[in-house]
């Protein structure tokens, strides 16, 4: 608005020094515009393909953190609802009623062209969107700690993780969904009993592979399911493409670096620890 003649350095300056001044308590929250006015709201995480789309995205112990609703009326745009917590579990951003809402105790919310990044310091986004109106959102980031789990995603790339003492438990799953009903959900943390239950509801229902002794089941009804960790994707899908899946137990730190950087290896990465041929690279 400065270079535009619409605003003085001086009014800038004063806003900066009131902001600089202020209790984050006493400071509404930075929020801004999301368009999905096609009717559609569509999310773009960590690779997975939903045709049509899945409505929750992410789901841990009953409660939907990523969810979207299409427009049930012509001319009624889509919508996005979402809560996006950082590495520590704190709330970073949330999308409300087609806004994003940001908190006020991070680090810095920046907003550059169609990116909107999250950070808690310096050089650490724990968010990165890229808003694509009037349809959709790609995650390009997102680094988020909710409850025990662990989520992971890049623009290609996923991984959840469960706590287990001081260690962290990997799933990925790489598949195409197709034709999901409105229960569906893409990815859920729940209870290793529960997960235990869908399986003998939807054994030998439709085509299916599992691991000796079932810790491992992909149904092509129940999904891909890591009972061991309550951790599911393609929950109640109608049917899904398998690709790969990996489990295994690594540090942060580790699939952190295959999810951001090296996608290509993350199912070796879980799975061995090992990386591949690309692992030389930047």
């Amino acid at each position: 608005m400065v270079t535009r003649g619409h605003l003085s350095k001086q009014a800038v300056a004063a806003a900066y020094e009131r902001i600089s001044l202020a209790h984050a308590d006493d400071t509404p929250p930075p929020r801004g515009p999301l368009d999905f006015s096609s009717g559609t709201a569509q999310l773009r995480i960590g690779g997975l393909s939903f045709v049509p789309l899945v409505r929750t995205v992410l789901r841990y112990h009953g409660e939907d953190y990523i969810r979207l609703r299409p427009g049930e009326a012509e001319g009624e745009p889509g919508q996005i609802s979402a809560v996006f917590t950082d590495d520590a579990g704190r709330r970073s951003l949330s999308l409300e009623s087609n806004e994003w809402v940001g908190a006020t105790d991070g680090w810095d919310i920046q907003v550059e062209g169609n990116r909107l990044t999250v950070r808690t310091a310096p050089r650490t986004p724990v968010l990165i969107l890229r808003l694509e109106p009037p349809t959709r959102i790609v995650v390009e980031r997102l680094d988020m700690r909710v409850g025990d789990g662990h989520v992971l995603v890049g623009e290609d790339a996923y991984a959840v993780g469960r706590y287990v003492d001081d260690r962290i438990c990997w799933a990925y799953a790489r598949v195409r969904f197709y034709d999901p009903p409105p229960e569906a959900v893409a990815i859920e943390f729940t209870t290793p009993e529960a997960l235990e239950l869908r399986d003998q509801r939807f054994r030998g229902v439709g085509a299916e592979m599992a691991t000796e002794g079932r810790w491992c089941v992909l149904n092509a009804r129940a999904g891909c399911l890591f009972k061991p960790l309550g951790i599911a994707v393609a929950t109640m899908i109608n049917g899904f493409e398998f690709i790969e899946a990996a489990i295994g137990v690594r540090s942060l730190e580790e699939v952190r670096a295959a999810v951001f950087y090296h996608p290509e290896d993350l199912a070796r990465v879980i799975g061995s620890g090992e990386r591949g041929t690309s692992a030389g690279r930047e």
